[in-house]
């Protein structure tokens, strides 16, 4: 989950980055995710949303950014993952990447 404070009323929209193991093709619009695994060049792709149907990609535009208007208090915004499906040739191991959440007001 993301959590954010905020000065009341404030308005904005929240992004989430590409990650540091990002496809080459990955853009703000459509990024493609990838975690690192054991070696580097074992990757997993992976995608990040902001609902619990998995159908809003949590992307890196501020034009698609998930809105938020500030309470004052701590507003928790949850985010979802998912593993791409049909992956076989991935090694056994841990997996990871870093992402950056930026706060735009």
């Amino acid at each position: 989950s993301v959590t954010t404070t905020c000065t009341v009323g404030s308005a904005g929209k929240v992004i989430i980055g590409h990650g540091l193991n990002a496809h080459e093709a990955s853009t703000d619009a459509l990024p493609v995710r990838r975690m690192v695994g054991p070696s580097a060049d074992d990757y997993l792709n992976y995608q990040v949303y902001s609902d619990d149907d998995y159908a809003a990609v949590w992307t890196n535009a501020v034009a698609s950014g998930v809105a938020y208007t500030a309470s004052g208090s701590a507003q928790v915004m949850p985010v979802y993952g998912s593993v791409d499906a049909g992956q076989t040739s991935a090694v056994n191991g841990s997996y990871s990447d870093t992402l950056v959440v930026t706060v735009n007001y």
